[in-house]
């Protein structure tokens, strides 16, 4: 008594010649020399489809357009000592692929679980690669489990020789995990758009107050980095930080003269208040003159960001505190959750 090992397979079709290797067993599992027996392929359209007995494999044609193969081995010294394989073929041209869900979203530190549904029915014996577009934010293993690493994007690949599907996959802060947050879609925008990070792989610390330093490099950034002059006529500015080049443009594009005081001091990691802010992108904005003015309850009338805020106002860059008291919030610090909110909400209104 004998069998071949695999007793069924599949074999995808993709214009180059396909090779299965098959073992001939005896009952008790082990090997059979494959030459000392009879081979016959049935079912096959092409004559270069053939089995090597000498390399134990089944050669399959490019161009064979049978939907199934059998390969039968046969003991010459005994011909009711017989064994048989069905190997099923699939067309690249047919092959179907569908990832489940087609995007999703995980927590860094967490995993998830991808499906992939393969068509036709007998392509899913077929190996299935699974790939991440960038396994620093997200990984997957073999069998589509993702875990996530750090907050981004990733694309998650499934296939079968040259055809795939993908499936996006968004990591998020374990801070900012609920979609119904008023900075959730602006804190997500910012990181796609590379004009900030997290604190950490899988923090964002949206309360955290943001400095002048941070908000002229935010702008910057959305401005994409353009090639400044060295130079710095602030006393407080070091040429080595990570802001120089930001503040440099803001002070070479108008969006910033530091402070009034006679100081020559911009406060770089002075804490950044809403009315600075707004005031900020005002002037990156080229100052447009507002259709009118909006004051809110807690303005100074004449104070230098009276025009900025009617304008952000008109824009739908901010609609001031949301408690009621028909306040902008003057004097506030400018936490990241509001940052990148009033930032995404620039970038909307110059679309």
């Amino acid at each position: 008594m004998i069998r071949l090992d695999p007793a069924e397979t599949t074999a995808l079709i993709d214009g180059s010649i396909q090779m299965i290797d098959f073992k001939v067993l005896d009952q008790d599992g082990a090997d059979v020399n494959a030459s000392s027996m009879k081979w016959k392929v049935s079912g096959n359209l092409s004559p270069v489809t053939m089995f090597m007995a000498s390399m134990q494999k089944l050669l399959i044609a490019p161009n064979e357009t049978a939907e199934t193969l059998t390969l039968t081995a046969t003991d010459p010294a005994d011909p009711s000592v017989t064994a048989s394989a069905v190997i099923h073929l699939v067309r690249e041209s047919d092959l179907k692929l569908q990832i489940n869900p087609q995007s999703a979203m995980l927590a860094a530190g967490k995993t998830l679980q991808l499906t992939a549904d393969v068509q036709p029915e007998a392509a899913k014996n077929l190996e299935l690669k699974w790939g991440s577009s960038d396994e620093s934010i997200a990984t997957v293993d073999e069998n589509g489990l993702i875990s996530g690493r750090k907050a981004g994007k990733a694309l998650i690949t499934a296939s079968i020789g040259k055809v795939y599907a993908q499936s996006e996959v968004l990591v998020l802060f374990k801070d900012v995990a609920n979609p119904s947050s008023y900075y959730f879609d602006p804190v997500y925008w910012a990181l796609e758009n590379d004009i900030t990070t997290g604190t950490g792989p899988d923090l964002f610390s949206p309360k955290d107050k943001v400095t002048r330093g941070q908000t002229v490099t935010f702008l910057y950034r959305m401005a994409g980095e353009p090639e400044v002059t060295p130079g710095n006529s602030f006393i407080d500015v070091d040429p080595d930080k990570y802001y120089a080049k930001a503040v440099y443009w803001a002070l070479e594009n108008g969006i910033t003269t530091g402070y009034t005081d006679g100081s020559r001091k911009f406060g770089p990691n002075d804490k950044c208040t809403r009315e600075q802010f707004v005031t900020f992108l005002y002037r990156a904005a080229g100052k447009p003159v507002p259709a009118e003015t909006k004051m809110f309850a807690d303005e100074k009338a004449g104070a230098y960001y009276v025009d900025a805020i009617s304008w952000a106002a008109e824009k739908a860059i901010t609609i001031g505190l949301d408690d009621g008291t028909d306040r902008f919030g003057v004097g506030m610090s400018c936490n990241r959750a509001m940052a990148v909110t009033f930032l995404m909400r620039y970038d909307q209104a110059n679309q």
